[in-house]
């Protein structure tokens, strides 16, 4: 606890403003109790002074000794001083006849006027001062001596005296009371601060700082809560992409495995049949069979092994949609008709409905491959003699949509959010007898997704629906 409080800002604060203040009270009553004594002395010694010359200056004007007796007592009451007159001996005329005075004492002070030769003579406590003058009728000489009371230069000095210790306790105890509050005045702010900081620290960016002033303070708190702000974001969103890279990483590796498996079982098929024909032991002797089903089988691998670089092209920016503005309906229809053969070998029924016209912006190769996969998967999984119906349309911001069912055949509802995966296959052994690899869902994903599309595939009352729409404003951006 010790060494926390010695370490705390506002105790330092608090001990340094305490010192700081009662020295510099301190100097300033001790000062002024030393120097006001001799000051205020000092002030009554020159007024006195100038008040005597006055005086002489008026003395000098008088015709008679009564009247300067008169002036004399009038000043004594005014000034507060003792005012005696002595003639040219030096023995006193006024107030009283008195012995002669001592002028070889070490303590008079012989002062000269601009005019006059003045003298004045200090003694311990306050100035005694001589003033020679002349009375005009007479002629006759005298010396004017007029001495200041020190009583009130020494009221002055005790009553500071009296008062200092008293002066001293205030200051202390006022030095302590304006340090404590001054010193939570300036740490409290930096306290709160530092909290949020501490907690910014650990990551914790809940605290805010709430202090409301206009001073470089309240900046640093607004900047600090700017901070917090942007440090959450950021990790946040650093957060999100390293869960989003985390699942790229288990895709791609789920994907690589997925690969490898489709490739394995035929390069193993693959390899029996050629070594089978190299020994030309038991059926292999009739080697066309077998170089067939090896031709079909390196025909898969090749369509696997094309499907498998064409993605990887996509996705790592090497193939990059290529946007024109064309007929979306005039490749639907060139599709259809590529494909009507197929339809035609399994007897299915197909319906169109498009319009004549469909001008937007897209990549047209891409999405030519997107509408002749649908359209192999929709006569693939259809039965013979089924229906499969395309619908399109484009509404007035030129946005187009496009649908197809294919009746017949129905996706188990938990099947339907891993259908874009790759090589997932609802029914594996069924995709491999109609030569599926479990990329074509995929593939069509990843060319939407490069046009902005959005997609989805549901089932319907009567079969299986997949549809996606081209947003026009979307493309456009792309495009430019």
């Amino acid at each position: 606890m010790m060494r926390k409080n010695k370490s705390s800002l506002t105790v330092k604060i608090f001990l340094i403003t305490m010192a700081l203040l009662v020295a510099a009270c301190s100097i300033s009553v001790l000062c002024m109790a030393k120097y006001i004594p001799e000051t205020y002395g000092s002030q009554l010694s020159e007024r006195l002074q100038n008040e005597a010359q006055e005086l002489v200056q008026e003395l000098g004007e008088c015709t008679s000794l009564e009247d300067c007796y008169t002036l004399v007592d009038s000043f004594s009451l005014e000034m507060d001083a003792r005012v005696s007159i002595n003639d040219q001996d030096g023995y006193l005329i006024y107030p009283e006849a008195g012995g002669k005075i001592d002028m070889s004492n070490d303590t008079v002070a012989v002062m000269k006027d601009e005019d006059e030769h003045s003298r004045a003579v200090e003694d311990e406590l306050l100035s005694g001062i001589m003033f020679p003058f002349t009375i005009q009728n007479t002629g006759e000489g005298y010396i004017l001596e007029v001495h200041g009371k020190s009583s009130p230069i020494n009221q002055a000095a005790s009553a500071i005296q009296e008062t200092l210790p008293t002066i001293l306790i205030g200051i202390f105890i006022l030095s302590i009371l304006c340090s404590f509050f001054y010193s939570h005045y300036i740490t409290n702010p930096i306290i709160e601060i530092s909290k949020v900081s501490e907690r910014m620290a650990e990551l914790d960016f809940s605290m805010k700082s709430d202090l409301k002033r206009n001073d470089e303070v309240g900046v640093l708190s607004e900047s600090l809560n700017a901070l917090s702000g942007n440090l959450e974001k950021t990790l946040h969103e650093l957060e999100s992409e390293i869960r989003k890279e985390k699942e790229l990483e288990k895709k791609q590796r789920n994907f690589f495995a997925s690969a490898s498996h489709d490739l394995k079982t035929p390069i193993a098929i693959l390899i029996g049949h050629l070594n089978g024909i190299l020994d030309g032991v038991g059926d292999y002797k009739n080697a066309k069979p077998y170089i067939e089903r090896s031709i079909a089988i390196a025909e898969q691998m090749n369509q696997l092994v094309q499907s498998l670089l064409f993605i990887a092209y996509v996705e790592n920016g090497t193939v990059m949609p290529v946007f024109e503005k064309s007929d979306f309906a005039e490749l639907v229809r060139r599709s259809v008709g590529e494909m009507s053969c197929l339809i035609e070998d399994k007897g299915q029924q197909l319906s169109v409905d498009i319009p004549d016209r469909a001008i937007c912006w897209f990549d047209g190769d891409m999405m030519e491959r997107v509408i002749k996969n649908l359209l192999e998967n929709a006569i693939k999984y259809s039965p013979v003699k089924g229906s499969i119906a395309i619908s399109m349309s484009q509404d007035r911001n030129a946005n187009i949509k496009f649908e197809i069912e294919n009746t017949g055949v129905t996706i188990p509802n938990a099947s339907l959010p891993h259908l874009f995966e790759p090589f997932y296959r609802v029914d594996a052994s069924r995709s491999k007898e109609n030569g599926g690899n479990g990329l074509g869902m995929y593939i069509i994903k990843t060319l939407l997704e490069s046009h902005d599309a959005s997609y989805g595939i549901c089932n319907t009352d009567s079969g299986v629906k997949f549809q996606f729409c081209l947003t026009a404003s979307k493309i456009h951006r792309k495009s430019i």
